[in-house]
């Protein structure tokens, strides 16, 4: 389904400002999802910057090849959370893209259950 996702980009202004990108430099995305990020930094990066975009999902690594096909500035990486050191020194990288919405999600996950074991019910 490429192309075709209703993802909405959460705090992307807010995730773009605070890697505070510099023209010419390398950032990795470690979460492409669909791009959202991807495509604000390279907006941000000048003619002479790089973006690796990593993720493990298929259909965000089919996404990520379309932009690339797009932008000679983007590489793409089918890779694991357990290989971004190796990335990372391999390509210099300046700054890394994490998407908050992962985070919200297990927070939200820990809190729901810790309520639910608190009030006597158990999570299966």
């Amino acid at each position: 389904m490429a192309g075709n996702s209703l993802h909405e980009t959460v705090l992307k202004n807010e995730a773009i400002s605070a890697l505070n990108i510099i023209p010419g430099g390398v950032i990795i995305d470690v979460t492409f999802g669909r791009g959202g990020h991807s495509k604000a930094i390279l907006k941000q990066l000048g003619t002479e910057g790089r973006l690796l975009a990593v993720d493990r999902d298929p259909e965000a690594i089919d996404e990520a090849v379309q932009l690339q096909q797009q932008d000679v500035r983007l590489e793409v990486a089918h890779a694991p959370f357990s290989q971004l050191g190796e990335l990372a020194v391999s390509k210099n990288i300046q700054g890394i893209s994490k998407e908050k919405s992962v985070e919200f999600c297990l927070i939200s996950a820990f809190l729901r259950h810790s309520w639910i074991l608190q009030k006597g019910g158990s999570v299966s």
